[in-house]
Formats: structure tokens, sequence, C-alpha cells
């Protein structure tokens, strides 16, 4: 059995050979940043408006008030889609009904919203049309 005094300097020994196995890191030359444009849009109080900003040109190139719609229509080349506003926090229910006054209760309702990336292969209402 081993005593006491010796526990110590074994571990010690065993952790520096351990250590030594480890290989050094390979050396990275650092990246050079290139030539940044910073640009700042004055949202206002309580984020009222939403602004489409355009990276290529850096200006505002449109704006709207963020609650004036709940619900988008889209068609292009591409196919048809649905978006909410996620502004206004707006969510879908998935009802299996085509008429609205047969819904009369919302207990059990499983809402769900668009995602935020705005991809339109990823809302809440999925491919339509």
């Amino acid at each position: 059995m081993l005593k006491s005094k010796y526990i110590f300097p074994i571990l010690l020994l065993i952790s520096v050979a351990l250590t030594s196995c480890l290989k050094e890191d390979e050396k990275v030359t650092p990246h050079q940043p290139g030539s940044s444009i910073t640009a700042n849009v004055n949202m206002g109080t309580n984020y009222k408006y939403q602004y489409y900003y355009d990276l290529e040109t850096n200006t505002v190139v449109g704006q709207h008030l963020k609650d004036i719609w709940d619900i988008g229509y889209d068609s292009n080349a591409d196919g048809h889609a649905i978006v909410l506003n996620g502004a206004n926090f707006a969510k879908i229910w998935r009802t299996g009904q085509t008429d609205f006054a047969a819904v009369t209760d919302t207990t059990g309702a499983k809402w769900r919203a668009d995602d935020n990336t705005g991809r339109l292969d990823s809302t809440a209402i999925g491919e339509w049309g």
C-alpha cells in the first residue's frame, strides 16, 4: 500500500507527463479587417415604424407604421406565401374550419407565428395555392 507522503509526488508526475503530450496550437495569421460602413436608423420611441434598409446603397428605402397590417400576401415567380406581422405579435391557429362563425372557443388552441428569419418557406401558415 502506498504511503500518503508518496501520493502527491506521484499525482504531480502523472499530471506533468500527461500534459506534456498535448500538441502546440497552430499559429494562425489574424485576418486583416476590411473597410466598414456604420449607419444608424432612428426608430423613434416605442419603435413606431418598420424600416426597410438597402445594404447596397446604405439608405432607408421604405417605412410604414408597424401596426397597420396583420396579414401580408406575397405572390411571385417562386410561388405564394401568407406572412404574419411579427411586430404585432400576430399568430395563427389552424382550426380545421372554413367557416369563421363555427369557431367559438380558443381553449386548447395551438397558436403559431412566422419564423423571425423572414424566409417564405418558414411561415406559420405554410405552403398554399
